[in-house]
């Protein structure tokens, strides 16, 4: 109602306004002519407040906002704690073999301590009483004697292999070369020597004759090696040998019926022959004919310093196949394995099939088998150095070279027998057993 009455008093007020300013049309005659305004009247009662409007309804949405700008990087946070350790891996795989180290220096000798105080003998102690001696056992009843068993037949005639002849042919060439010499030097002859073993034969003693006394042969320099001239009494092999005692013997082996042969019992419990010997840096040049496969046949007639070769070792009787190595004539390791069937043909004959060990005294490399390698001099080179790998290593040569030296580099010489541990006096054999 007031909002009414205030609405209305409005538009008479802008009526009356336009009258007073000549403005008559726009009141549509509601402004007379010669009329005044009366008197202001008094203002009426303050109405009541009105009744709150009703609420309009929603607006539409307004359009979307504009993208926001990107902000700033943070800042990293703070490092966080250290994590729990983690489970131990699996244990990894061996790793390959390292090379070998360089040969080291041998170290200076320590002084001798002084020689310790003898200790108090004790005293003896008493004497204790005799046993009884008990009752002689019952002697067992003689056994029946078997029946002897039928007599075999005969075997047919077997036929001599070519490489037979030739070696015989070869040994007979050494026989007329020696008895030349003999014929030739006979009334130069200074002395003969007798004993188990013989001085060197070079070209200077060439005639000289010698007399073994345990074989019973005589010999004779012929300006390279002793050489046979009476056979003595001989064996057909050494196992055949009476009293087992070490050393050269007449041997009638299927090759030939006066090769001279040395026996050693000292190895195996069996007999076991030489077939082959080789004395680094002891022997000039290393040629053809001192290979393990040479067709070449020089006799094994010892261990001294120097160098053997029995040409058909397939005709030497044996399955067990050593390898051997020697300073100064002591044993330094031997191993033994299943003999060879490329023994005498080829570099890898001298490889033991299933080997083991007789005798190491190596201070390093000990129960590793010698084997042959092929980077060096094929036939003559050996190591002792990761077994099935045959080259990269080696512990008697560095052939053809004379100068470079890697004796017992992979075994190493104890105290007890070479004050120096390397690069000293060294013989590999190899016996048939």
């Amino acid at each position: 109602m007031v909002s009414s009455f205030l609405f209305g008093f409005a538009l008479l007020w802008m009526s009356h306004v336009q009258c007073l300013l000549g403005d008559v049309s726009s009141v549509k005659g509601s402004c007379q002519q010669g009329a005044f305004p009366g008197p202001r009247g008094l203002p009426g009662p303050v109405g009541q407040s009105g009744q709150p409007g009703l609420s309009g309804p929603p607006g539409p949405h307004g359009p979307p906002g504009l993208t926001g700008i990107q902000g700033r990087e943070g800042r990293p946070g703070p490092v966080g704690p250290q994590g729990l350790p983690g489970r131990t891996g699996p244990k990894g795989g061996k790793g390959d073999r390292g090379l070998q180290g360089r040969m080291g220096e041998d170290g200076v000798r320590g002084k001798a301590g002084p020689k310790g105080d003898d200790g108090q003998k004790g005293d003896n102690g008493p004497v204790g009483p005799k046993g009884t001696k008990d009752n002689q056992g019952i002697k067992g009843m003689v056994g029946t004697k078997g029946a002897k068993g039928d007599e075999g037949k005969k075997g047919l005639p077997g036929t001599i292999p070519s490489t037979i002849i030739d070696s015989m042919k070869t040994q007979l060439d050494h026989l007329q070369k020696s008895f030349q010499l003999v014929i030739a030097n006979l009334k130069q002859v200074s002395y003969v020597e007798s004993g188990e073993t013989a001085s060197s034969c070079n070209a200077t003693g060439a005639g000289n004759f010698f007399l073994n006394s345990t074989s019973k042969e005589l010999m004779v320099c012929n300006g390279e090696f002793w050489d046979t001239i009476s056979n003595g009494k001989s064996y057909r092999s050494c196992s055949n040998v009476p009293g087992r005692r070490s050393g050269t013997y007449h041997l009638r082996t299927i090759r030939a019926d006066y090769a001279v042969g040395f026996c050693d019992y000292s190895l195996l419990s069996q007999s076991c022959q030489l077939v082959w010997k080789h004395s680094y840096y002891q022997v000039g040049t290393p040629e053809e004919r001192m290979r393990t496969f040479s067709s070449y046949d020089r006799p094994c007639r010892d261990l001294s310093d120097g160098w053997c070769n029995v040409a058909n070792k397939d005709m030497v009787p044996g399955s067990t196949q050593v390898t051997a190595a020697y300073h100064k004539g002591k044993l330094v390791y031997a191993y033994r394995g299943d003999r060879n069937s490329e023994l005498g043909k080829s570099w890898r004959g001298a490889i033991l099939n299933n080997p083991s060990k007789i005798l190491d005294l190596c201070t390093s490399g000990n129960g590793v088998p010698p084997e042959p390698t092929s980077d060096t001099y094929p036939g003559l080179s050996f190591d002792k150095w990761n077994p099935g790998k045959y080259n990269g290593n080696c512990d008697t040569d560095v052939y053809p070279s004379l100068t470079d030296d890697c004796r017992w580099a992979n075994c190493g010489i104890p105290s007890s027998i070479s004050s120096s541990s390397r690069k000293v006096q060294m013989t590999v054999a190899i016996y048939l057993c």
